[in-house]
């Protein structure tokens, strides 16, 4: 169950389980997503639940960096999970992956395509003081399909975990890595059936990629749309009267020409360079040049664009959790010289899909999910612009140097 902390903004749960539905990644609803159920609690139910989350706190058993967190009582809806753990002895990983890929729009920033975003984000949080050194994990090695960038990947999360890798060993966080010493440290066997897992098991890595390559104009391109948006918007409030408005004489049959001359020089630039690229993508018009479109034909292709761009966001802050189980009972279905196999099993009765893995010999029960799909509609996109572009410039100011340190490596 997941229950909304009190102070936290978001989209209501209702809105955040349609939202899953609705964009699910190809081919993956039997594999590995799991869609919430939003339910209707009682204001009493999140009071009593609210004070043993304190009385936990008092006892140590709640994490330290949530002791001051309390729930949201006013807010009588909570999300329902499916469960991806076992009951009985297993390893359960999360990861959070972040971008998988380099944004491929014209006209942006020349450094993203040097650095991909988390890691220039990385630095800009080790100069503000937010971690004590930059995370050596690089979301492309983990996406790249290859099995040893993929294995770095994995590495680099264990040696500076921060909130991207949790691991639980049997229903117990194991520390802050992947090779955690004493009872629950995660053998190298293991590990590299998580690799081989990542690299070939139901197309996960694949498929988020594909949700995250809906941002086709990178927070840049939808920061001009939504300029020359609000200016449209604008032009019609100061044009129109109100009776005008009513009687439906909107001027949405003005083309984006006739606009252009009342905007500016900067903002015109910007959008000769978005927009060819943002009706590639947008089968709901066809004209053959930006320029003829309408005013209502753009605030379709505005509202395309701008959905894609949340939605990619929303999976590039999602987590995936891998739960193993060894079954001694099970039979080897593969001889143990054959590497990583995965098999279908038959559909549980708690409404989501168990897999066995072979790996070495041992057979695996492996449940895999992607979770914390939360809309990111709340932000505006002007927040989401200023924050890249903050990232972008600290990241352009020590370019030199971070080029230098990691050509040694």
């Amino acid at each position: 169950m997941r229950v909304r902390k009190q102070g936290v903004r978001g989209a209501h749960p209702k809105d955040i389980v349609k939202f899953a539905e609705r964009n699910t990644p190809p081919g993956s609803r039997d594999a590995y997503v799991q869609v919430a159920r939003a339910a209707s609690v009682t204001v009493d139910f999140l009071v009593r639940l609210n004070e043993l989350l304190m009385a936990d706190a008092a006892t140590s058993r709640r994490p330290v960096h949530r002791h001051a967190s309390s729930l949201d009582t006013a807010l009588t809806w909570v999300m329902l999970l499916p469960d991806v753990a076992f009951p009985d002895a297993a390893l359960s990983i999360e990861i959070k992956p972040k971008h998988g890929l380099l944004p491929s729009a014209p006209g942006l920033h020349p450094v993203k395509q040097t650095a991909c975003r988390f890691c220039m984000h990385q630095l800009l949080k080790q100069a503000q003081g937010k971690v004590v050194r930059a995370s050596a994990y690089c979301p492309l090695d983990l996406f790249s399909n290859d099995k040893a960038r993929i294995a770095r990947a994995l590495t680099s999360l264990s040696s500076t975990p921060q909130n991207n890798l949790r691991v639980f060993s049997s229903c117990t966080e194991a520390g802050d890595s992947l090779e955690h010493s004493a009872e629950h440290s995660m053998a190298a066997d293991q590990l590299d059936l998580v690799v081989e897992l990542l690299h070939s098991h139901v197309d996960l890595l694949d498929d988020l990629k594909a949700m995250h390559a809906k941002d086709t104009l990178d927070i840049e391109g939808v920061f001009a749309l939504s300029q020359l948006h609000a200016a449209i918007v604008g032009f019609i409030s100061c044009s129109e009267s109100e009776q005008q408005v009513e009687d439906g004489m909107m001027p949405v049959s003005q083309t984006l020409g006739q606009v252009l001359p009342m905007l500016s020089t900067d903002l015109s630039r910007q959008l000769a360079m978005y927009m060819p690229h943002a009706l590639l993508t947008n089968t709901d018009v066809n004209v053959e040049l930006w320029t003829e479109l309408t005013i209502g034909q753009f605030q379709t292709v505005y509202s395309h664009v701008l959905d894609s761009f949340l939605v990619a966001t929303t999976f590039k802050d999602c987590s995936v959790l891998l739960s193993l189980r060894p079954v001694p009972s099970l039979v080897s279905i593969t001889p143990p010289d054959a590497g990583c196999s995965s098999e279908r099993q038959l559909q549980l009765s708690n409404g989501h899909h168990h897999h066995t893995a072979t790996w070495n010999g041992q057979t695996y029960e492996v449940v895999v999910a992607i979770v914390d799909l939360d809309i990111k509609a709340h932000k505006p996109v002007a927040a989401y612009y200023a924050q890249d572009q903050g990232i972008v410039r600290h990241f352009a100011s020590i370019q030199s140097t971070w080029s230098s340190a990691n050509s040694l490596n």
